[in-house]
């Protein structure tokens, strides 16, 4: 991988990361978030001045003009959703997957075949957007599509065509230049059949039926054929192709514009990043160039503090908002506090069957049960349920990975403050579990009746829920 023509080093793999946004084929969100909170989120994370400004999603604002944009004001309150939980459309969430990108400032814009489940009108509309966009805020965009259709195709101003075999690039140029370039080298393009089309043919193994240099009516396109290839006048491998454009004008028209000068210095961006001066010693990178803007070279847009902070927010959000779950727990726990409390009132402390269930043995008999006693039993009874319990959100949390893995990629923010936030968000709904399940099975078990020994073993029963759900839970 080179930027500016230069080798990307890990030194320069925070810069690339800030100056790429880029658009996964998938759409993966937080289901229970709103469009709005989804893509406010994103800028919180990635812009300052969006967090700093309390503008929010209000119109006049960078989100409030981005949901206009991308057509996307009037489901704003709307759930992204999911397959299971209801929400907006398929062609409105892949907006929403673009709005998350398209929140914060950067000069290039990466698209991996954005039109994964979508029909050709929702991909077509989805293209104009990102033109339109693109040439709003001077960015660059690169999209891959396999199939596109000739109404795609044409909104896009240059195209990179890769072959059949081992992806060579045969073809990068001026869009309404592309089928005259292949017609020079011997293809025809049959009536009827469009440019888009026609590119995807060439690109495969049925160029060989396009092949009709004869057909050209030029003798010069004729010679040129015959001499690009090393087969007498036989259509061209992709190997071939891909040859033919490295020694074309095309191609050294491109190389010429990687030799102008470029509008920032990004070649020295590493030796800025560790002189911790970003805007340079006379304001100009080592050729003239500008220097490179700030944000670019810090690897996170937000300190430590504030990355937890949005976090646990945004945990708190989704927490309120699964009533399902949180009725679910509360009548499982109180079943389950008041089962064992019963099961366990009053029973014989010297019973073999609590050394088979917990694997502890004791001979004494001691007269009060104390849940800090070496000779207890019962003190593990709630923390194994909550160990059980807990095991079986991982399953279920699996498509919160998919969200962290995106935002951590993009340099939303540190694994450390994505885990802490999460942490924090759930100690609302631990307590309750603490106080509900532990209260249920202190009292009927009947521990020590002492304030200090129930405020002791309610503090334990907290930090042991805490630590199992750290590793059995939402991660």
């Amino acid at each position: 991988m080179v930027c500016g023509g230069t080798d990307v080093d890990e030194s320069q793999q925070t810069l690339f990361k800030n100056l790429v946004a880029f658009v996964r084929q998938s759409d993966d969100h937080a289901p229970k978030l709103t469009v709005a909170e989804t893509l406010l989120f994103s800028g919180m994370c990635k812009d300052p001045d969006i967090r700093l400004n309390k503008k929010g999603t209000q119109e006049n604002g960078k989100v409030g003009l981005t949901l206009a944009g991308l057509g996307l004001s009037h489901v704003k309150d709307t759930f992204v959703g999911n397959e299971q939980i209801r929400g907006v459309s398929g062609g409105q969430r892949r907006r929403v997957t673009l709005g998350e990108m398209l929140t914060f400032d950067t000069p290039l814009l990466c698209g991996d075949e954005i039109s994964t489940g979508l029909d050709t009108a929702s991909t077509v509309d989805i293209l104009r957007i990102l033109s339109y966009m693109s040439r709003l805020v001077n960015r660059i965009t690169v999209v891959s599509l396999l199939q596109p259709s000739p109404e795609a195709l044409s909104l896009f101003d240059e195209v990179i065509l890769l072959g059949d075999n081992g992806g060579q690039v045969i073809y990068a140029g001026p869009t309404e230049s592309a089928q005259e370039y292949f017609r020079k080298l011997g293809y025809q393009s049959p009536d009827g059949m469009d440019t888009a089309d026609f590119l995807l043919a060439v690109a495969s193994s049925d160029r060989n039926h396009l092949f009709h240099p004869e057909a050209a009516g030029d003798d010069d396109v004729v010679s040129a054929v015959i001499a690009s290839t090393s087969t007498d006048g036989q259509p061209h491998t992709s190997e071939q192709l891909g040859e033919h454009f490295q020694m074309s004008k095309e191609h050294d028209v491109i190389m010429r514009n990687q030799m102008d000068a470029w509008e920032h210095d990004w070649k020295n961006a590493s030796d800025d990043a560790n002189d911790g001066d970003a805007s340079g010693r006379d304001g100009s990178g080592s050729g003239g160039e500008k220097a490179i803007p700030p944000h670019f070279l810090n690897k996170y847009q937000n300190n430590f503090m504030i990355q937890t902070w949005l976090s646990f927010k945004r945990g708190i959000i989704l927490w309120k908002r699964d009533l399902t779950n949180i009725v679910f727990k509360l009548i499982q726990t109180f079943n389950v506090g008041l089962s064992t409390g019963f099961l366990f009132k009053n029973y014989p402390q010297d019973s073999s069957y609590f050394g088979a269930l917990y694997q502890i043995t004791t001979t004494s008999k001691p007269a009060v049960v104390s849940p800090f006693s070496p000779s207890t039993k019962l003190t593990l009874i709630s923390p194994r349920i909550v160990m059980s319990t807990s095991s079986t959100t991982v399953f279920q949390q699996m498509d919160d990975r998919e969200v962290f893995y995106k935002h951590h990629d993009s340099n939303f923010y540190s694994a450390l403050s994505y885990v802490l936030g999460k942490a924090f968000a759930m100690i609302p709904q631990q307590i309750v579990d603490t106080l509900l399940l532990g209260s249920l099975v202190y009292w009927l078990v009947g521990f020590a009746p002492t304030a200090s020994n129930f405020i002791i073993y309610l503090l334990s029963f907290f930090l042991f829920n805490f630590t199992m759900i750290q590793l059995f839970g939402k991660y």
